[in-house]
This record gives C-alpha cells, structure tokens and sequence, in this order.
C-alpha cells in the first residue's frame, strides 16, 4: 500500500491592481494584505503569467516578492494565492481514477482523466485549506466557483496533475464534517480557459487586414504561395473560386457568366478564407498560457482553409461597388502584437490588460469602471458606433447619428459580479472590448477612449475616482479595410477545437506546458508491452460485448448549398457522409457528427457543346438560387490552371486561380498521399474520378477503431489487477498489456489510489486493419529507436539501430513511405522550414517468399 498524498493551488484567491512599483515589491494602496496573504504564497501578473512568491509582509499595502514582476508604467492586474498545499485525507478514504484516451465505448469524445467523488476531513489544515466554507460570513472565503490546481503523489513521485473540483461540504452537529471533492486531468484546462470567447474574438496577425479592393481580391484570387509571401507576407489568406451571390456558367459563346443575371465575376462575388493553421496561432496569441504541439503544427494541417463567410450574400457591410467603410479598434492587453489603442495620458498610467476588481469586495468596498468614447467631425456625417465584448463579438451598445458634426460622447459603465450579474454584456473580467465606426462614406474623425476606475467605501453612497487613463487608436478614420476578425463566422473557440478533434479522430493531452495534439493512429504507434498475468485476480473475469451499438453514422452538422442538397435527394447514401453497422445488429445508432459545413463543388462544362472547362467552383446558394448561410466551411484549396482561359473576372482571364476542392493536392496529406475532406468515398467533383493514392476521414482516423468494435470476435475483457507502482506510474494508454500470453489494448484504467486496485477494460486486438493491409505483424520485432542526428531548415538526418534477420527498411513520413533502404540511417529531405512531422523506420522481413513488416517506431521532429 503506498502513500497517496494531495496537493492542492490557490486556496486562497485574491485580486487587484497594481498603484505603484519598487524593484521586488508589490503595491497596492487599497491591499489589506496583512490579514489577506501569508509568505510563501504566488503572485501572478494577469498580463504577463510571470509569478514570484511572497517573501515578506511590509504593509497593508506592500509585499516584497522573490522576483521583479511589476514595472512602471504597466499598472497591471495581479492574482495571489497559496502554493501547492498539502491536504490531508482520511485514513482509509480511497481516490479512485479513471483513465482513458480513445474509448470505444463513445468514440466520439475527448477524455481526461477523472475522479470519483472523494471526501477530505474537515481537519485543521483542511478548514484553512477551505477557508471554513461552511460559514457565510468568512471573510475571502474559498472561492468554488473556480477548479484549483492540484497534484496527485504515490510515495512521493507524481502521479497526475489537473484540477480539483469543490462539491459541497457535510455537517455533523453544525460543524464541518467533510469537504466533498472530484479530481480532473489537466486537458480539462482547455475549455477553461477559452471559455465563451468565439472565432471573432481571436486576436489575429493585423497584416492579414488589407484594403478590400479589386487589386488585392484578385491577387489572393490568382497568385501563387510564393508571389502572396513576397507581396503580403504570408500565405495564410486567400481567395477561393466559391461565390456567394452568383450561380456562374460557362460557354464558348457568352463566357463565364451568371445564369440568372447574365454578369460576369467581379471581386466582390469573392470572399476570403484563413488557413486553419492560422486561427490555431490566434488562439495561442490571445491565451498565451495555450502552447499547442503535434498535428496542428504538421504540414498536413497547413492545407486546410476556412471561408470567411461570415454572413449571406455580400461581405459584411460592403455596398455593391465593394467599399466596406469602418474603423475597428480592440482595447485589450498591453502586449497585443498590434495594440489598436495607445496610452496618451492620464493619473495612473497604462492600465490595458484591465481585469476588473470584483465590484462586491469581501471588506464591503464597491468597484466599477467607466469607459468614454468621444467622436469628433469637422462635417456632418451619417455614421453607426457599436462597443462589443472583445471575447465574444456580443454587441454592448450601438448609436446611430444622422448629419452629425462636432463631438459626441458614449459611456458604459463595466463592472464584474460573476453570475451575480446574469449575462449582462456589461459584466466583464477583462476589459477586452471593439470599437466599430461604420459609414457610407469615408470620414476623417478623431475619437479618444477613457478608463476611469471609481471605488465606494463601506457604509458610503458616494463613489470616488480612483484614476483615469486616456487613450488615442491606430485607426482614427473610417476607411475601406477588410478586418479578419470582423469577418470570421459565427464559432465559438471550443466549438471549432471539438469538431478539429472529432474530423481527423485526435487524441489531445497535456505534455508539460504544451497541449499535445495526435491523431489517433500516430498516437498508437510506438506502445510498449507490460506482462501483468502474475498481478491479475484470474479466478474472476467478464468478457463484454465490446460495442453497444448496431449503427455508425458519421456526418457534417449543414448542407445548405443547392448542389449537395439536390445530390442527396438523388443519392441513396448522402454525400460526404459514412454509416457502418447493419440495421440487423442489435442496438441504437451511434452518431460522429462534426460542426462545419459540407459543400459539394462542380466542374463546369461549356453548354455549347458539354465539353469539360478547367473551371472549378463552388456556389453557396440555396434550392432557390437565393445567397444563404450554413455552418464555418472548411476546405482545401487547388492552384487550379486556367488552361483555356474561360475563367475571368473584372473582365479579364488570369493564368491560374484558386479552386476549392475536398480532396487535397498529393502528397499534402502525408508523403505521396491525398485526403478527402469526406467520411464516405466520393469522386472528386473536379476530377470526376476517386482520386488514386487517397482516403478518406472515415478511412484515414476511424476505420481500425470502428472495424475493432463491429468484429465479432471482439471482445471487452474486464480484469481486476494490483498493479504495482512500478507500472502504474510509467503506463500509457497507446501500452499493450500481456495476460496469460494473450496482448490486448487497453479501452480504460480505473484504479484505487490506496489499495492498488486497479479494474482493466481491455480488448483483443493485436493488430489493426490497416496493419494488416500493410503487411505488418506485432510477432516480428522492430526498431528500437529511431535518432535525430541532425537536422536544418530543409532536411532531417536519422539513424537507427540495425535489427537482425532484415532484409532492409522502409522509411515512413507522415504515414506515407519516404524511401527504402538497407542501411541504418537516411536524410528526409527537401522538407519545410519550422514544419514539424511523424517519421518512422518499419522493419522488412522476407518469410516465405513474402514481404513483412515490424510495426513503426515513430518520432516527432521539427525543421529549424
């Protein structure tokens, strides 16, 4: 029996903001830090995550710190809490965990590691710990409404780390009693900290904004990768042959024109699409503390496109002939890669990165803050002002002034009361909010933006100003700009993550700081073997049904567009979509449905005479021909030849341009192989043919996981283990585990932290589908290990350790095979720069006449 020991972060939680600065000290002119803090607890900076610990209690309203965190003249926000503290449990009380990653049982969920509701006696150190939180009168009482950070130890070695859940507290005789507690992995931390925020509220690269013009529509239109870095600096917008309006047709006689009103393509029938790769850099560039690593940061992520299609029809207020008049400006941090708004004047300093003090306080002190937008024109305008929740894009107020000239001023007032205040817009914790000034016309204005914090004291009616900061933007005039944030659809952050994870089957945890992103079959590549026959009860057993279900359906949430949807009616199995199971089978039917759009493309053909044009297009409109919006659209996109000229636009036919497509150019997805952004097999609309070296979603993440399940002689094996410490702490879930001779995988773990106990779910199955369609074999042994010898820009070297009885190697990149050799080491190359990727070495048997191969043993490896 070892030693299960508790630790738990942040007990006790308290914020404000900093009013003056001394080198490794603190300062607050409102703290009451002598009765609110203790020496050794962490001080974080809400701006710049640094944190220090306490070292000395100077005042009331200064502390001395470990490190030099504040400096003038950033008056930032901070938060202090207790260290790691050590809890403590009842003696016999048990923490049982359960473990799982791909759990067969519900495929279509991301896991993390849980609890089961657990009790912490309400000792001494347990009461300081929760503040007695069973008294409402306890002043800075443990604050429930956040999880707390905490580690689970076995004899003094981590075994988890995540986040403890308060539940509820028991009495006996009115006194505390219990506090009861739920523990969760650390990829919970995920949705915690991105919470509501939506696609919108990202904060994007500012040279992704341009001018919405014709010259530069039809440059993300018609340029290659290399002409769009060399003019805008990246490759991560363009512009795809999808139109919103218009229901194009080509033929020799009248060009490429639209059907109904007989007009040509124009820039404004265009809008723009962001690389996918590119909203994952904003989610890391707006939560810092958000580091991901694996797929997302692989060149086969870097293909995939989202259109900017925020709304029907035109892009969001352009007028026909393409203007899009506004001025967008974001107050939010200091260290925004683009601040909109710059420090101009004030008592205090810069006060960006505002977290709003708690407008109830503990110590009866009332906190509020008051933002002023003051407008000027020199000539009367007509123009609408709109404040929104940077975060969420929620509107907050909006004005509309009519022939106005001179000065007008708009105050809000902000305050932060947690669910206190319901989902009023003006109950904020970080002052992140966008300023629009939207007009017909281009206007020449000035505006300024002003933060005023006002405190009342306890038992007074009155508020008094604390300070003020006033602030000039970067973009003072109403001009024709196209701003990324303003035009991404309609998405929450979590929303968009999930349906990632759901489309390519990844499996997401914490490594370290960084959340890691696999996909499942990378994941499961390089497992290890553990005999556990002699710690296994084998006097009781269960052996399950290993899935419940008789049906797979795996889908998309919309299919607005008029071609998909004519194309279903027709079809008896709807298009994109995959289902797998028989209605015969016993059980309900099992959904995989992702939350983007499905849209089916066409290739034109000339209706003079139904031969095929080289113009590939997509057209977002209804059964009724009317412009129409859907979910987010994902796509990839081809550098189409525009071999006959038929395509033109504004009049004129350029050499190449962009062609959505929902099959990937080869190689794009890992080495020599392309993906269909479908489930189901599906010809390619351009191509009119399967594409050959292809698969697809369904084929390419679910297929071994979903044909393990519907095999019958699948089986889920219920053991009862006491596994010791030795194991339990190196053991992963991609890990094999040898019972009695016979390997199984594992589906779930769930063990008791005191006794050892340890109940396996596990199922038979050696090898997947697609090793064995590959020819590979668990019996035949593989690489050890695969090295890193060198590696630059363009080029990675690796070695390995020879296995006997070989007769050579394949090399595999990014799941497709880079080469094969007889040696043990081998340079991949030319390969992107900072472009990470899954190389792996499969060793090549001859038996009987036959090839055969080892399973792979994988690494990951970024170029510099």
């Amino acid at each position: 029996m070892q030693i299960i020991e508790l630790y738990i972060k942040g007990y006790n939680r308290l914020e404000g903001g900093v009013t003056g600065f001394a080198t490794n000290k603190l300062v607050d002119n409102t703290g009451v830090f002598n009765t609110s803090v203790s020496v050794g607890d962490i001080v974080t900076n809400k701006r710049t995550h640094l944190t220090a610990s306490i070292t000395a209690i100077d005042s009331d309203t200064q502390l001395s710190l470990s490190a030099d965190i504040f400096a003038s003249p950033n008056t930032d926000q901070f938060i202090i809490e207790s260290d790691y503290f050590r809890a403590d449990l009842f003696e016999d009380e048990s923490i049982t965990i359960t473990d799982t990653l791909l759990n067969l049982k519900d495929i279509g969920k991301v896991f993390t590691p849980f609890s089961q509701q657990f009790n912490l006696p309400a000792s001494k150190t347990n009461n300081k710990l929760f503040r007695h939180y069973e008294k409402q009168n306890v002043l800075n009482s443990f604050d429930a409404r956040f999880k707390h950070d905490a580690i689970i130890k076995l004899n003094g070695v981590d075994y988890k780390k995540g986040k403890i859940q308060f539940k509820s507290v028991t009495l006996k005789d009115n006194k505390a009693h219990a506090y009861k507690v739920v523990f969760f992995g650390d990829a919970v931390v995920l949705k915690e900290i991105v919470g509501d925020t939506t696609l919108q509220g990202l904060i994007y690269d500012n040279a992704y904004n341009f001018t919405y013009n014709q010259t530069n529509i039809e440059n993300f239109f018609t340029a290659d990768l290399a002409t769009l870095i060399s003019t805008y600096g990246s490759d991560d917008i363009i512009v795809p042959n999808i139109h919103h309006s218009k229901n194009m047709r080509y033929s020799t006689t009248d060009g490429y024109e639209d059907s109904i009103t007989s007009t040509g393509l124009v820039y404004t029938d265009l809008k723009p699409a962001i690389k996918l790769k590119a909203i994952i850099e904003a989610i890391e560039r707006t939560y810092p503390e958000l580091s991901f690593t694996g797929f997302f940061k692989t060149s086969m992520f870097f293909n995939f496109y989202m259109w900017m299609h925020k709304n029907e029809g035109y892009v969001t207020n352009a007028n026909p002939d393409g203007a899009v008049n506004i001025s967008v400006n974001r107050f939010r941090h200091q260290d925004d890669e683009d601040p909109k708004y710059t420090y101009a004047s004030g008592t205090i300093g810069d006060v960006r990165t505002l977290y709003l003090l708690p407008y109830f306080n503990a110590d009866g002190v009332r906190n509020r803050y008051n933002v002023t937008l003051s407008i000027t024109t020199s000539t009367a305008e007509n123009y609408i002002v709109r404040i929104k929740n940077g975060a969420t894009g929620d509107l907050i107020t909006s004005r509309e002034f009519t022939n106005q000239s001179g000065t007008v001023n708009i105050q809000e007032e902000f305050r932060n009361q947690s669910s206190v205040f319901g989902s009023s817009p003006n109950n904020l914790d970080l002052l992140d909010l966008i300023v629009e000034i939207e007009s017909e016309n281009t206007i020449t204005m000035t505006h300024t933006f002003s933060v005023e914090y006002e405190r009342k004291p306890q038992n007074s009616g009155t508020y008094v100003s604390q300070w003020t900061a006033n602030y000039t933007p970067t973009n003072q005039d109403v001009l024709n700009t196209f701003e990324i944030s303003r035009q991404m659809p309609e998405m929450k952050v979590i929303d968009f993550l999930s349906g990632l994870f759901k489309m390519f089957n990844l499996l997401v945890y914490k490594d370290g700081d960084n959340i890691n992103v696999e996909l499942a079959k990378v994941y499961y590549q390089n497992e290890d073997a553990y005999d556990i026959t002699k710690y296994v009860d084998m006097e009781k057993a269960t052996v399950d049904r290993l899935f419940q279900y008789k049906k797979m359906d795996f889908k998309f949430k919309s299919k607005e567009s008029f071609l998909v949807q004519f194309s279903d009616e027709i079809q008896t199995v709807p298009f994109a979509e995959e289902d797998f199971g028989d209605d015969k089978f016993d059980g309900g039917t099992y959904t995989v449905e992702l939350p983007f759009e499905k849209m089916m493309y066409e290739r034109l053909t000339d209706t003079d005479d139904n031969s095929l044009t080289y113009i590939g297009q997509g057209a977002f409109l209804n059964k009724q021909f009317e412009p129409t919006i859907g979910e987010p659209l994902i796509f990839s996109s081809i550098y189409q030849s525009n071999t006959d000229s038929e395509l033109t636009i504004g009049g004129s036919a350029p050499s190449s341009y962009r062609r959505p497509s929902n099959v990937t150019a080869i190689g794009e997805w890992g080495y020599n192989t392309r993906l269909q952004l479908n489930f189901g097999l599906e010809a390619d609309e351009f191509l009119q043919e399967i594409p050959t070296l292809s698969t697809n979603l369904f084929e390419d993440g679910y297929y071994d996981y979903v044909q393990t399940m519907f095999d019958p002689t699948s089986r889920l094996f219920k053991y009862t283990a006491y596994l010791p410490l030795s194991i339990l702490l190196k053991l992963q879930l991609k890990d094999k585990l040898v019972i009695a001779n016979n390997a199984y995988r594992i589906n779930s773990i769930k063990t008791n932290l005191l006794t050892n106990k340890t109940d396996l779910e596990l199922y038979n199955r050696s090898e997947f589908v697609s090793q064995i369609n590959n020819n590979q074999f668990a019996y035949l042994d593989r690489v050890a290990q695969v090295t890193v010898s060198s590696k630059n820009s363009s080029s990675i070297n690796i070695t390995w350790s020879a296995v006997t009885g070989v007769v050579g190697y394949d090399v595999i990149l990014d799941g497709g095979v880079f080469d094969t050799t007889v040696g043990t080491a081998i340079k991949l190359s030319p390969l992107e720069s900072g472009t990470t990727y899954n190389i792996g070495v499969r060793a090549k048997y001859s038996i009987s006449g036959a090839d055969a191969y080892s399973f792979d043993t994988s690494i990951t490896e970024t170029t510099l």
